[in-house]
């Protein structure tokens, strides 16, 4: 009698074989249909991207979760995403994407904004660059996007002790407007927003850094921007950058939570109650190549893994916090409660199909299904171990011990942005993270502990691979040179 499992197992086999190839038919097919529609496209132009076959994405950092750790062939935050989209939808014309950091100064006149795109040095700018009201000078010769990325608003980055000497019960954004005078950047769709709130002191200045500045010696002074850009301030340090000669474009500055400041308002609400900062992508007008490559952008944007990552930038947004919230350890994005069954299913169909490979024929084949319960405190867990030949996987513990490595890594990681955020860290920060590192053996904490049975474990390598962080080896270096004395 032929076993049952080894039936089923043989069904999924023939399943998955049969989804890989119809795939492979549909792409094969719309290739074939898209043929006509590609080779109409005007490749005549020489600096057109499309002849090149290398499209340069210029990504601005001023909000770290939609740009950040920029190298040649990635970058972090939603433009890594967009940008690997991109490089999809246009497969067809192998195109192949770079990604490039640029500065502005935040519309500082020393470095105008969009420069990149008008001197032909990038193809494309992805940030939190908003949609222009009306016909700004900035914006002269610049085609954006009609779909958002993102709709936001402004919040301000303020004192906490501006809000605790207001009479509680009164917090509210007309109160906080008699005690405050608000510095922003002239001729931004910041500063036009905050010119129409009534009874608000707004003090336009030509650049970020001299906004910052004012707010930092006026103790009745904030800086207003975007959500997103003023949580970027509120979590974590900015770096120096200077220009080729010298002259510094960005001053250097401690994230503003450390020194006590605070988003506001700090819910969901923006100043205004506006959320009219509408995030686009920007490309040069005038091109041989414009109608093309918008087109390519705007099927971009609207593309599934596009669409959730635009998900997850409004997330961000609602974890700026009024008071410091208490880590429960446990945080998942709204998106993983959707992705980690499938997940889950996904991995667990991928050990079974390999263990039922290595299965030359059925008489061969023995399972044997163990189910261990255990009570520890008051939570349960199953641990299912399946045998075949000389094979042992313990299903749980796979899961269970990649959670554990994964969230060892996002600690690790949390501790080397707060040493150096940027792509190219100095000799410095290496050596800082090689003590920090040491450092942390001498001392008890969780993250020792999931650290040192990782290093038992060999896994040490496996967490190295999750950190996305120049500095992550040599701060598990440092780990390992305190053990191994």
């Amino acid at each position: 009698m032929r076993n049952p499992l080894h039936l089923r197992t043989r069904r999924i086999k023939h399943i998955y074989k049969a989804s890989v190839l119809l795939s492979i038919l549909l792409v094969f097919v719309w290739a074939l249909l898209s043929e006509p529609i590609f080779s109409q496209l005007d490749t005549s132009d020489e600096t057109s991207p499309f002849e090149s076959k290398e499209l340069i994405i210029g990504v601005r950092t001023a909000a770290y979760e939609i740009g950040h750790d920029v190298q040649d062939s990635r970058s972090g935050g939603f433009c890594g995403t967009f940008g690997r989209e991109l490089e999809a939808t246009l497969e067809n014309r192998n195109v192949n994407v770079k990604f490039r950091a640029i500065e502005n100064n935040y519309l500082d006149d020393r470095w105008e904004r969009y420069d990149g795109l008008r001197e032909n040095i990038i193809d494309v700018e992805c940030g939190p660059n908003s949609s222009p009201v009306g016909s700004p000078v900035w914006a002269d010769g610049i085609s954006f996007s009609k779909t958002p990325f993102h709709v936001t608003g402004v919040k301000l980055l303020m004192r906490r002790s501006v809000l605790e000497n207001i009479p509680n019960g009164s917090i509210d954004q007309s109160e906080v407007a008699k005690r405050v005078t608000v510095a922003v950047v002239k001729e931004t769709t910041t500063w036009g927003l905050l010119n129409r709130v009534q009874g608000l002191k707004v003090e336009a200045t030509e650049g970020r850094d001299a906004a910052l500045d004012l707010l930092q010696r006026n103790p009745d002074y904030t800086y207003a921007s975007d959500a997103l850009i003023v949580k970027t301030l509120l979590d974590r340090d900015v770096s120096e950058l200077k220009s080729a000669d010298g002259e510094i474009i960005r001053k250097a500055r401690d994230s503003y939570k450390s020194l006590d400041f605070i988003a506001f308002p700090a819910d969901e609400s923006y100043i205004g109650d506006r959320a009219d900062e509408r995030y686009v992508i920007a490309i040069k007008r005038g091109t041989s190549y414009e109608d093309d490559l918008m087109d390519a952008i705007e099927d971009t944007l609207n593309s599934q893994d596009i669409l959730a990552k635009r998900e997850e930038l409004k997330q961000a947004e609602t974890s700026i916090p009024l008071l410091p919230s208490r880590n429960t350890g446990f945080e998942l994005p709204a998106l993983w409660v959707i992705a980690a069954p499938l997940a889950l299913i996904s991995i667990l169909l991928l050990i079974f199909y390999l263990i039922f490979r290595r299965s030359g024929n059925s008489h061969r084949y023995q399972r044997s299904i163990q189910r261990e319960s255990n009570q520890e405190g008051t939570g349960q867990s199953q641990t299912v171990t399946v045998k075949q030949g000389d094979i042992h996987v313990n299903i749980d513990s796979v899961i269970k011990g990649d959670a554990e490595l994964r969230k060892t890594a996002r600690d690790i990681q949390q501790i080397l942005d707060s040493i150096d955020n940027s792509p190219n860290p100095g000799e410095l920060s290496k050596a800082q993270a090689r003590v920090e590192g040491a450092k942390l053996h001498s001392g008890n904490s969780p993250l020792k502990d999931r650290l040192l049975a990782a290093f038992k474990a060999g896994a040490l390598a496996t967490i190295e691979g999750y950190i996305e962080h120049p500095l992550a080896k040599g701060f598990l270096e440092g780990f390992k040179e305190i053990l191994n004395r």
